[in-house]
């Protein structure tokens, strides 16, 4: 059985970094307006077609929330979307250390994970 579900891991409000990632990761932006999912449900955002998926991924920028239906992978794989969320995350956290003026740095784990390690530049 086919239902739309709705991601709370990463919450995506910033429709900079929004778009930023989503043109970093080569995703087909949909635009922003109100979607129809497979199930009859409405889900107003930026809609995104990820690679492999047959419904897109309607991104609420008010509620921070992603609308999905991947019929339990069956319609597009959860990685495609995982990814997606770890770049906003991880974008998320290079602009609000720059802000706060931290020094950071990446490593990049062969399991596809981000290590990010902050260091402030205040001395004393």
């Amino acid at each position: 059985m086919s239902h739309t579900t709705a991601l709370k891991a990463v919450e995506m409000r910033d429709e900079s970094i929004l778009l930023h990632v989503a043109e970093q990761l080569k995703l087909k932006h949909l635009g922003k307006r109100e979607f129809t999912m497979f199930d009859s449900t409405k889900h107003t955002g930026h809609g995104f077609e990820l690679a492999g998926w047959r419904e897109p991924v309607v991104i609420n920028t008010a509620t921070g929330q992603a609308a999905y239906d991947n019929y339990n992978g069956h319609w597009g794989n959860q990685i495609e979307l995982d990814k997606f969320c770890q770049a906003y995350a991880a974008e998320s956290n290079r602009r609000q250390a720059a802000a706060q003026g931290y020094v950071m740095q990446e490593e990049y784990l062969p399991n596809g994970d981000i290590v990010q390690t902050f260091e402030s530049l205040q001395m004393g």
